[in-house]
């Protein structure tokens, strides 16, 4: 009863603080901006025009580089855009729209000289030759699976019209895999960034921004406001009335150490929990990944809270704990980068001359025997796109119907096999590192840096 009444103290410790109300206040105006983030499936004429503007930037910007050329114009349109079946989803629908290439020379030919004008007539030629309904047949197979591309009649001789079909709608078959423009505070500001899937939008609002901008700041805060928890148990005076308790000293030190991290679980739930939900409801993708980082941000914090404990008994300082903290998460995020980039990334094409050599070994060691606090980023990064690619279809097959099951069970192969290949090329972005070891390791070094702590509040003369 009386370890009950430690923790109930330290719970409540942990409750008193007035910041963590900030925290959990923060954590709930990022919770109620991400779940008011809408996701609008974009049509299939917008994607495409998407495409072509980039591609007509991207041109002008060559033609204009070159001073014989800038007088050349060049872009693509599409005209006549029409849905020629029944579907709700513009992924699934099919289309038919005229695609038009425009050559021209602009309002400066009047003052080219013979040869630049030739030389631009001939460009014309070559872009010409180089636009062909093959050629953009093979380029529309990147979103449809099945077009038709004809070359039609013009009435402009610097305009060349393509009349494209598609028959068996674009190669996205799910919500998850078609393009979505995101707009905040449900739906009335479209936030102005590139046309993703949903599948992208998620896994960089999970993972990029909350996991790790989100999840480092919200470590390095905690790590402040929990920096003067043990000290204050050590100042003059409060140390003596817990001393003359009949509990062990190296008891009181570990409840008040899960007083501390009670302090980032509790925050961290609210604003994991609340993400889920709000991505859940407005996106339909419950990314469960997203609640193991409830318990991975907990555990790296244990990390810096284990050495902020340390130095408190050391120095009972505030400050000294809170640089301690911070140094050591410096440290940390440059090892793991480091090794990731010199060592892990693309080890087993290396050479043996290089995985050989003393200061490659010495390294990989030194990373092995440190915790591990950005694989286990990496790591929670991995589970969540492993979760996002898992295979997905939009509807099951009419049983009856022979064709309509083929076509899914050929789907599903396709997906599997799609699925498969995500996951290694996931395997080679994240290297060989494991949950395994890289939560022993750092478990290690949390014992280490809590056992030197308690043994030094044991035997040190208040």
């Amino acid at each position: 009863m009386k370890l009950l009444a430690i923790l109930r103290d330290s719970l409540k410790e942990t409750l008193d603080v007035k910041l963590f109300y900030v925290m959990v206040g923060l954590s709930l105006i990022v919770v109620l901006l991400v779940g008011s983030i809408t996701y609008k499936p974009v049509s299939v004429q917008e994607r495409i025009e998407f495409v072509n503007k980039l591609q007509n930037l991207a041109i002008r910007q060559q033609l204009a580089a070159q001073p014989q050329t800038q007088s050349l114009d060049f872009h693509l349109d599409t005209e006549d855009f029409q849905k020629i079946s029944d579907e709700p989803e513009p992924w699934l629908a099919n289309y038919r729209f005229f695609y038009v290439v425009t050559l021209s020379i602009g309002k400066d030919a009047a003052k080219l000289s013979p040869e630049d004008r030739k030389l631009l007539d001939n460009m014309k030629d070559q872009f010409k030759k180089a636009i062909t309904a093959e050629q953009l047949e093979r380029n529309f197979h990147e979103l449809f699976p099945e077009v038709k591309v004809s070359e039609v009649p013009s009435d402009n001789p610097e305009k060349i019209r393509y009349e494209v079909t598609t028959s068996k709608g674009t190669v996205a078959r799910t919500r998850q895999e078609w393009f979505h423009e995101p707009r905040l505070f449900f739906g009335l500001v479209p936030v102005p960034v590139p046309l993703f899937s949903l599948n992208n939008i998620i896994n960089f609002i999970g993972d990029q921004v909350i996991g790790s901008f989100g999840a480092a700041f919200t470590m390095l805060i905690s790590t402040i406001m929990t920096a003067s928890f043990i000290p204050n148990m050590l100042a003059k005076g409060t140390v003596d009335m817990l001393l003359v308790k009949p509990i062990h000293r190296v008891t009181l030190l570990i409840y008040r150490f899960l007083g501390g991290l009670l302090f980032m679980f509790f925050n961290t739930v609210v604003i994991m929990v609340g993400i889920w939900l709000g991505l859940g409801l407005q996106s339909g993708m419950w990314v469960t990944a997203f609640l193991l980082c409830i318990f991975v941000y907990t555990f790296q914090f244990t990390m810096f809270y284990a050495v902020s404990t340390l130095v408190a008994v050391l120095t009972r300082s505030a400050i000294v704990c809170i640089l301690a903290s911070f140094m050591t998460w410096g440290v940390l995020v440059l090892v793991g980068w480091t090794h990731w980039f010199f060592i892990e990334k693309g080890r087993p094409d290396k050479p043996v001359s290089t995985t050989g050599h003393w200061a490659y070994v010495s390294y990989d060691a030194v990373h092995n025997v440190l915790p591990r606090y950005k694989d286990l980023d990496w790591l929670t990064s991995k589970e969540i796109k492993r979760e996002l690619h898992e295979p997905r279809l939009a509807t099951r097959p009419d049983l009856n119907d022979p064709a309509s099951v083929r076509a899914y069970e050929q789907r599903q192969k396709l997906m599997e096999a799609v699925y498969k290949s995500e996951q290694e090329k996931l395997d080679q972005e994240y290297g060989a590192y494991t949950w395994t070891s890289s939560l022993i390791a750092s478990s290690f070094f949390i014992a280490l840096m809590l056992g030197l702590a308690c043994w030094r509040f044991a035997t040190r003369d208040y």
